[in-house]
């Protein structure tokens, strides 16, 4: 959908020269004359000269004179900054950048002799450097007796969004935009994360030495607006010092890094001594952004990061990239072409959870925490990953650590290449969990569903989530940090909170993971002890929800209900300090707005919410552990609500219990929990697609089809037994009905009621409800010729769940039937056994040359999101 009609901004283009040459040789390879709307490309840049980028059809140049004449970009522009170079070794590299930033963070007086304090950035090449700078600084700090006068910041990228939102805030106060200098001086160490998307405004800067594009973007952070001397009197100009450790190909920026601080050399002195540099004059260099803009051009293709090399994308390529269903066994990686081959390393995402290991202190809610797959799978079923608990680190990385091997050093550049370090075993290996689909091996054990797996280093797959027991460390409150060894807080209560939802697991350590102190926790503790009896099972008592009665269901809502309030006078309670909620394991939640939000969402869930008994999937006898959640999200009050919010997701978040995706045809017709009749779903679907098609301008005849295809989409759950699944599983009831279901009325979370009325239903397994209605236009087309283009209106049936591109998947029918239905005032009968249609890739074939591989997409989306969008409002 992001390829038509949408503006795609690509800033810091010259960073991007691949998704640039991919995206416009699709746009070549892919054009057609049907007016569909199509993507417009705007590429931004500051570093590289005009002669190193991508240059499209329109080009707006720089016109400096004109900036020059107005005050504002004026003062930016020629901000004053002068550039120093100190040569250091490997071992002193990490002392001369701490000296540097603690000479240059020390306090200046104004003319009434008030101290005023900079504040200094520091920029290093990895996160270990990072890391290390700062516990020389923090030392340096304690032994001067200066550490509460001097305020120390880490910033790393690899760090989780739920633990940065404190973080963030604390430095744009004080490193950012419009920040008030104070008479405490402030030092941020950070890594590559600062030069794109922290908008920094800092009095000083140090950095190692790195490519020139890189440098040019750290400057950009150092004396940002050009108010230097009205933020600190007296100081004219603003200081960088690049540190070099002497050797060659570096680590991150290889050869570039050799060729700029070559470069650089030749113009300016090079000081081996700090203190000497610093007194010394004449051995600085300009570097004002107009002076900058100007060494661009002077300096050589060498010193900048060498462009990807991009593999030429071909038609044969796209035809295999717009096959999904099934994807070729020669599928193109989209990578490449993405990124070019820039010797980068693949990624996975990394994130902890409780529960999955084997604690110290077991709970009474849960006899044993072990390593179980089942048990895993449905904790993690029921609290899906959400992107606010993740950190994505390079998959070579995450495998040493997972083996016990010692990781190698990592940047916050995605393609840094993998280094050639020596692997040396320090640790015992271990497993994780990752999303998996069965093995053939497994297939009984498991059945035919993916699940969370545990999994070795040696197994693991770029683009992986992973999921690590807390008690395995790996991060500390900066973020990634393999050596570390202490339990890693769980995060995915606070990443719900920040997306306002409530998701808590209800175990006797709840009242600690928000930082309860113990008067505050003994009554939470008591509820969690009574809903622990209640779910609790054994031989002499009968599951509370196998009874499914209204005594258990009021039974459950009054236990949440004590619960919520219980919560809720915990978090209202007095606020504990940042000290005692870190003394409490809870440093997440030590923003009050947090504890705040919480409170609110409680409230809220208060009259709806209930907890939930997730038990894992096993083949055999009833499990004998489970896990009571809480969970509930606010209702969505408007169609422009993300749909992936709205619907769920795909992939391991897929497995949500609250998953409404439109992947399963018998789920999708569950609804949300209003019975609708399959003409009135129809009606409103057709009337969605003709909405949506008109705002996009299309043609009145094109609108039509749509509205066709739309209002035909579910012809094929006329079927008799999709009626009798639709009608929980009752054939009599379907049949004593007058009319025809489009969605059940079944409690959308009830998984186990609408499967009981799959079952009952006799529905051959992944029967697809499409693949009859698009047999049946067939039919009907056959009989009587459309008005239209035929072939993109049995495309547009067929491919509303996002299949038949270019073929439904293949069902074995054993108990074949007709279907019939009624279609333009003609009656439409069809077998059963019509789940593939041999003539479609063809057809799809033809459909893309016709309207363009986006242009398809765009019309299957329109049916799709109209859709979605009427199931998920009840109709």
């Amino acid at each position: 959908m992001v390829g038509n009609d949408a503006l795609l901004l690509v800033d810091e283009a010259h960073l991007a020269r691949a998704l640039l040459s991919t995206t416009q040789a699709a746009q070549h390879r892919d054009s057609t004359s049907t007016g569909l709307p199509k993507l417009d490309i705007v590429q931004m840049t500051a570093t590289a000269a005009p002669e190193k980028i991508p240059i499209g059809e329109s080009v707006f140049a720089f016109d400096e004179q004109a900036h020059l004449r107005q005050p504002e970009p004026n003062r930016r522009l020629t901000a004053s900054k002068n550039l120093m170079l100190h040569l250091a070794d490997k071992k002193t590299v990490i002392k001369a950048l701490a000296t540097a930033a603690e000479h240059l963070a020390a306090p200046v007086r104004d003319a009434d002799a008030s101290a005023v304090g900079p504040v200094v950035l520091v920029v290093c090449n990895t996160i270990d450097t990072a890391r290390a700078v700062h516990q020389l600084l923090e030392k340096n700090l304690q032994k001067s007796r200066t550490e509460d006068t001097t305020d120390l910041a880490l910033l790393i990228g690899r760090s989780r969004p739920a633990d940065r939102v404190g973080l963030d805030a604390r430095i744009r106060s004080r490193f950012g935009i419009g920040a008030e200098r104070t008479q405490h001086p402030a030092i941020l160490v950070a890594t590559q994360t600062v030069e794109v998307g922290v908008n920094l405004d800092v009095d000083a800067l140090v950095s190692e030495s790195a490519s020139w594009d890189a440098l040019v973007q750290r400057l950009g952070r150092l004396n940002r607006l050009g108010q230097l001397t009205d933020r600190l009197p007296g100081v004219a100009e603003a200081t960088a010092v690049i540190v070099h450790d002497g050797q060659p190909d570096g680590p991150v920026y290889g050869a570039a890094r050799d060729a700029t601080w070559h470069f650089l050399t030749q113009l300016t002195g090079v000081s081996s001594n700090l203190a000497a540099g610093f007194a010394a004059s004449g051995s600085t260099l300009h570097v004002s952004p107009l002076e900058c803009r100007a060494l661009n051009r002077q300096a050589p293709a060498t010193a900048f990061m060498a462009a990807p090399e991009v593999p030429v994308l071909t038609t044969p390529i796209l035809d295999r990239w717009v096959r999904t269903g099934p994807i070729p066994l020669d599928d193109p990686p989209i990578d490449p072409y993405l990124h070019g081959f820039s010797g980068g390393s693949p990624t996975v995402s990394l994130l902890w959870r409780e529960g999955l290991g084997s604690p110290s202190d077991p709970t009474d809610l849960v006899d044993e925490w072990i390593e179980d797959d089942a048990l895993s799978h449905a904790l993690l079923a029921a609290c899906p990953p959400l992107a606010g608990e993740q950190v994505e680190v390079p998959l070579h990385t995450a495998r040493r650590w997972m083996l016990g091997q010692r990781a190698t050093p990592v940047s916050d550049l995605d393609d840094a290449p993998d280094p050639e370090a020596p692997l040396k075993q320090e640790t015992q290996p271990f497993e994780v969990l990752a999303w998996r689909e069965p093995s053939a091996a497994d297939g009984e054990r498991r059945g035919p569903e993916a699940r969370w797996t545990w999994v070795s280093g040696d197994q693991i797959r770029p683009g992986d989530q992973l999921v690590v027991p807390v008690e395995r460390g790996g991060l500390d409150s900066y973020g990634w940090c393999p050596p570390s060894r202490e339990p890693v807080a769980d995060a995915h209560s606070l990443a719900a909170i920040d997306v306002g939802r409530l998701s808590l697991v209800v175990d006797q350590v709840l009242p600690a993971r928000l930082g309860f102190d113990t008067d505050s926790s003994r009554e939470v503790e008591a509820v969690i002890a009574d809903i622990g009896r209640a779910f609790r099972r054994d031989e002499d008592n009968v599951d509370l929800r196998s009874t499914g009665t209204d005594e258990q269901t009021s039974s459950l809502r009054l236990l949440t209900q004590r619960l919520i309030d219980a919560l809720t006078r915990g978090l209202t309670a007095p606020t504990p300090d940042t000290a005692t909620l870190r003394d409490l394991g809870a440093p997440g939640w030590c923003l009050p707005q947090r504890r705040a939000d919480l409170s609110e969402l409680l409230s809220q869930a208060r009259t709806s919410a209930c907890v939930r008994d997730v038990m894992p999937v096993t083949g055999g006898a009833m499990p004998s552990r489970s896990i009571p959640v809480l969970q509930w999200r606010p209702p969505k009050s408007s169609r422009s609500a993300s749909l992936a919010e709205e619907l769920g997701t795909g992939g391991p978040t897929g497995a949500a219990l609250t998953d409404r995706s439109d992947e399963d045809s018998s789920s999708s017709s569950i609804g949300t929990g209003n019975q609708v009749t399959l003409e009135q779903h129809h009606t409103n679907v057709r009337s969605r697609s003709r909405e949506i098609a008109t705002n996009l301008g299309l043609e009145a005849s094109l609108i039509d089809l749509l509205a066709d295809a739309a209002g035909w989409h579910d012809l094929g759950k006329a079927e008799h037994r999709f009626q009798v699944m639709l009608h929980g599983g009752d054939e009599l009831e379907a049949l004593a009905s007058s009319t025809v279901l489009a969605k059940s009325g079944m409690d959308p979370n009830d998984r186990h009621a609408w499967r009981l009325a799959r079952n009952r239903s006799r529905l051959p397994r992944g029967a697809r409800h499409e693949a009859w209605s698009a047999a049946l236009v067939l039919e009907q087309v056959n009989r009587h010729p459309y008005d239209g283009d035929q072939e993109l209106l049995i495309h547009l049936v067929a491919s509303h769940h996002g299949h038949a591109r270019p073929l439904l998947p293949l069902i074995l029918d054993t108990d074949p039937a007709p279907i019939s239905t009624s279609l333009n005032d003609d009656t439409v009968s069809i077998s059963s056994q019509q789940t593939v249609d041999l003539d479609h890739p063809a057809r799809f074939d033809r459909l893309n040359q016709r309207y363009g591989r986006w242009g398809l997409a765009l019309l299957e989306s329109i049916i799709r999101c109209a859709d979605m969008t009427v199931s998920a409002e009840g109709s």
